[in-house]
């Protein structure tokens, strides 16, 4: 070994830091991500705002809206909608409205 030439490490101590950005524009990241699908946006189900009103006089005052980000069907977001109305406000939703429209969201 010449005086000039450094003495080469051990192999655990040679270890190449690739900054993130280098990783990320490879090739092998935009083929990999090309072919991925997250699993929430597969069969996902839809989400609905539930509108809870009062009608008096045939003028509608709503009274809440409850989203329900997850339900398979409009009848289930509505139990679910009716559901956490009756813990929010301690009460049946029956007590203080008396219409419900459902909207997918």
């Amino acid at each position: 070994m010449s005086r000039h030439e450094r003495p080469q490490a051990p192999f655990a101590e040679r270890v190449r830091v690739v900054p993130s950005h280098e990783v990320r524009f490879s090739c092998i990241w935009d083929e990999f991500m090309s072919r991925h699908t997250p699993r929430h946006r597969i069969g996902t189900p839809a989400g609905y705002r539930v509108t809870f009103a009062k009608e008096m006089l045939g003028v509608r005052f709503p009274i809440t809206s409850v989203d329900v980000r997850h339900a398979r069907d409009p009848d289930r977001a509505l139990r679910a909608a009716e559901l956490r109305f009756s813990r929010r406000f301690g009460q049946d939703w029956r007590m203080r409205a008396d219409v419900e429209e459902v909207e997918a969201v």
